[in-house]
């Protein structure tokens, strides 16, 4: 399973969804533990330049999650839309620096305690006051020489605040790809539900979408799944092409020549209610979401100093393309988007064999991202059960064998097509995700992280200096706990509500 897992993690950056790509690269850094000094030449040439990370994290946020962009800015209203985008945007790139800024914090400390340890070892009689002072005030210890490496959001959170801050980043994560799973699958049964492939029952068509996936679940297939969903970034821009010209023949006789300035102003400016200002912010942060990936970003540069860079560049690439996508669909679909994009086209010969085709291409998507959930699930039960469930394959590469690994696999895709018949769609999901387990790794933990390594890592005398971007963290830190428990409550609340309406 190790060099099948290996394999999978050098295909990642050429995957379709952020993701599926982004999970992978969380999982190999997690379990890499014990191969990082062996593997730095082979890794280093391998690496990234800003230009191609740059263009990764364009390819993270532009994906599967972008066709749910339409539905936000119909929600959010046009002008809300673009503003609140751009802030989310901002929003994002600060919480990368307080990421890349609080993991300078710990490896300085460490350097220093290294230091500082080899002083006392070889001169036992030297005044002890002056290596206390250069300590850091943590109460995680880290033996010298056992492997500090912080090139995972898991890994700095072990660093920090031990096992359980490590076991609950590795929780979100389980959360967050479980729940891409059932948004994914919920995409699918939505994409066919509108083509002569559905069965006109979402449960049996569901039945169907899993035996379609299972292929792709097998060991000999992962490469091939990889390729396929290389070509998502291809087919979403063809999709929203598609979309665009059939919304204009569809929605305005008049072709472009309909939308004039009376058009834009029969638009929604701003958010019905805060439930509409939910599922916005939801859809926005779920796709704009690069910010627990910062870490396993970074590590893969040539030079990581220039993360910022390839940073503040891709979100400007992104905001654009959300910008355009956003108020251009919303504008050609006037009457209002309340699900995928690709749902709302209407029935034809080229919408349906784009929607069998997307259909695909996600179905190939699945597979990628339960490799990495069904490996962390795997991990989770052993250390639970005190690796003794000879069932979950313990000892072998990451912790369980190729055809555990399928099994773990395949009931996790089962569980989730089975929550995603209950769920309403697509863009509901993908809202609630952004809005819970995306908000709280990308506006809550960052800046409590950041507040922690000041006190622990900073000097006393240092602190001081820093109380301005102390009250900033802070106001931060909880302008990210009320959104996200705010945002999180509405939108669940709506979801709820839309599987209540979808019984009736």
């Amino acid at each position: 399973m190790e060099g099948e897992h290996s394999s999978l993690v050098d295909n990642s950056t050429c995957l379709e969804s952020y993701n599926a790509q982004s999970c992978q690269e969380y999982l190999h850094l997690h379990n890499d533990n014990n191969n990082d000094t062996s593997n730095d030449d082979e890794s280093s040439s391998t690496k990234s330049s800003v230009s191609q990370t740059t263009f990764n994290m364009v390819k993270m946020c532009i994906g599967t999650g972008s066709l749910a962009i339409p539905f936000a800015a119909s929600e959010g209203g046009l002008l809300f839309f673009a503003i609140g985008t751009f802030i989310v945007v901002l929003w994002n790139a600060y919480d990368v620096y307080l990421l890349l800024d609080a993991r300078q914090y710990i490896t300085s400390s460490c350097s220093e305690e290294s230091k500082a340890k080899s002083k006392d070892n070889n001169d036992d009689d030297d005044d002890h006051g002056v290596v206390e002072n250069q300590l850091p005030r943590s109460t995680v210890t880290v033996t010298v020489g056992e492997d500090t490496s912080l090139n995972s959001l898991s890994k700095v959170a072990l660093h920090v605040f031990g096992k359980y801050g490590s076991n609950a980043i590795d929780f979100l994560m389980i959360l967050l790809m479980v729940g891409i799973i059932v948004a994914y699958e919920d995409a699918i049964l939505g994409f066919t539900s509108e083509t002569l492939l559905t069965t006109g029952s979402k449960r049996i068509d569901a039945l169907w979408m899993i035996v379609a996936i299972t292929p792709f679940l097998l060991p000999n297939s992962y490469e091939g799944a990889a390729h396929l969903s290389i070509l998502g970034s291809g087919l979403i821009a063809a999709a929203f092409i598609v979309i665009g010209l059939y919304g204009i023949k569809e929605n305005n006789n008049d072709g472009l020549s309909g939308f004039g300035f009376h058009h834009l102003l029969s638009l929604s400016m701003w958010p019905r209610n805060f439930a509409s200002f939910s599922k916005w912010f939801g859809v926005v942060v779920f796709g704009v979401g690069v910010v627990p990936f910062s870490y396993s970003l970074q590590e893969s540069m040539e030079n990581p100093d220039q993360m910022m860079q390839a940073t503040k560049r891709s979100l400007g690439i992104v905001y654009i393309a959300y910008s355009m996508i956003g108020c251009v669909i919303s504008i050609i679909f006037s009457h209002g988007i309340e699900t995928d994009i690709i749902s709302s086209l209407p029935r034809g010969y080229i919408p349906d064999g784009l929607r069998i085709v997307m259909s695909l291409m996600v179905c190939s998507t699945v597979p990628l991202i339960s490799i990495p959930a069904g490996e962390l699930i795997n991990e989770k039960v052993q250390f639970l059960i005190g690796n003794i469930d000879d069932g979950l394959g313990s000892g072998s590469g990451s912790g369980s064998g190729s055809g555990n690994g399928f099994k773990t696999r395949l009931i996790l895709v089962v569980l989730c097509g089975i929550v995603s018949v209950e769920t309403p769609n697509f863009c509901y999901v993908s809202s609630f995700l952004g809005c819970c387990c995306v908000s709280i790794m990308s506006f809550v933990f960052p800046p409590f992280l950041h507040l922690v390594c000041l006190y622990q890592y900073c000097p006393r005398e240092k602190l001081w200096s820093k109380k301005g971007l102390i009250i900033f963290d802070i106001v931060l830190l909880l302008l990210g706990v009320v959104t996200t428990a705010f945002t999180s409550f509405l939108t669940f609340g709506s979801m709820v509500e839309q599987m209540r309406l979808s019984r009736l």
